[in-house]
């Protein structure tokens, strides 16, 4: 579930509304979306990903505004989903529309970037673009961004990620118009205040299955945006943790939680995540990958709440790592629950 945006949304007593979303397929809470304050026509960049659901369950997505004492329910848009890729718009009970996409999709994760294809209707969808070591020039630490195309058609570019040579970028490139065998292209640029230095473009065809794809850029030390086959991805037991949201995160003393989330495998400490502030439903967008492991070993996620003296840890959620893709639930000690996906392969 992506593309959530709405239009011309009901001004109440308190002025304009600070709007997000709840969505929902079956009786499974997927999250909700940030608040976009004092804005008729949000918009938001969350995407929503659930495994465990078939043609025809019920999803419903619940439009509120965001109050002081009591959240206002604008609308509510319920719609049995269908096999393909499919946009709506929905009129809300309290004035104006919600507008969003689902897709049903054939995925496949990949070291550097990764691809979604939906079948039928030819959609591309790229994402997780990241790249390593990349080359320091004259004028010291890149300054890095992506420009991404597909055949003819330029599908934007990425943020700028200042002084890093080894930049990850969160978005989401989505093509509608495009078939198998079409050639993408991505461009990596270092930003300068005079020009813009292309490092290198990597391209590939489309394909229907599952795709790994190697791009060596030339100015560039060992690798950059590394995508090994997928054999080698086997043998190296790809660990990918993604799409972490909480429910009903415990309020302490201090009030309404600022959560985060610490990730391990094993002995390793892959990160945390972003604190999600004065919120008891965060949701955080970050993904985690871990190259060194194996089917087995152990995972390990700790809430923790952001405070200013002692960080207080909300709960602990362990489990031993299998190969494919899973998503779990497990209960916190000081009350809520943790949601999260893995992919191992």
């Amino acid at each position: 579930m992506f593309n959530l945006r709405a239009r011309r949304l009901n001004s109440g007593i308190l002025g304009t509304p600070d709007a997000y979303v709840k969505v929902f397929c079956g009786s499974a809470n997927l999250g909700e979306t940030s608040v976009r304050p004092n804005n008729r026509n949000p918009w938001w960049e969350e995407d929503f990903t659930y495994l465990d659901t078939q043609e025809n369950d019920v999803m419903k997505l619940k439009v509120y505004d965001q109050d002081i004492w009591l959240d206002d329910l604008l609308g509510v848009c319920q719609r049995q989903i269908k096999l393909g890729t499919h946009e709506h718009e929905c009129f809300l009970k309290k004035g104006g529309t919600l507008r969003y996409t689902y897709p049903r999709l054939i995925q496949s994760s990949i070291v550097g970037y990764s691809s979604l294809f939906q079948v039928a209707e030819a959609q591309l969808k790229l994402f997780n673009l990241r790249a390593r070591r990349l080359n320091s020039g004259i004028l010291g630490t890149p300054d890095a961004y992506v420009e991404v195309f597909c055949g003819s058609a330029n599908l934007g570019e990425t943020s700028v990620r200042p002084n890093n040579r080894n930049p990850w970028w969160e978005e989401d490139f989505t093509y509608l118009d495009t078939q198998e065998n079409d050639m993408m292209r991505l461009e990596v640029h270092d930003q300068d205040m005079g020009w813009m230095t292309c490092l290198e473009s990597a391209s590939g065809k489309l394909s229907w299955e599952p795709m790994s794809m190697n791009a060596f850029l030339k100015k560039v030390a060992p690798f950059v945006i590394p995508t090994p086959s997928a054999n080698s991805v086997m043998a190296e037991a790809q660990l990918k943790v993604f799409n972490l949201r909480a429910s009903k995160l415990h309020s302490g003393i201090l009030g309404t939680p600022d959560a985060y989330v610490e990730v391990f495998c094993g002995s390793a400490n892959l990160g945390e995540t972003s604190v999600r502030h004065n919120n008891r439903n965060p949701w955080w967008e970050e993904d985690f990958t871990y190259f060194n492991t194996q089917e087995n070993d152990m995972m390990m996620l700790k809430v923790h709440d952001h405070d200013i003296g002692l960080d207080d840890l909300l709960g602990v959620c362990q489990r031993q790592i299998k190969l494919g893709t899973h998503e779990h639930e497990c209960f916190l000690e000081e009350g809520g629950s943790l949601h999260y996906a893995y992919t191992l392969g």
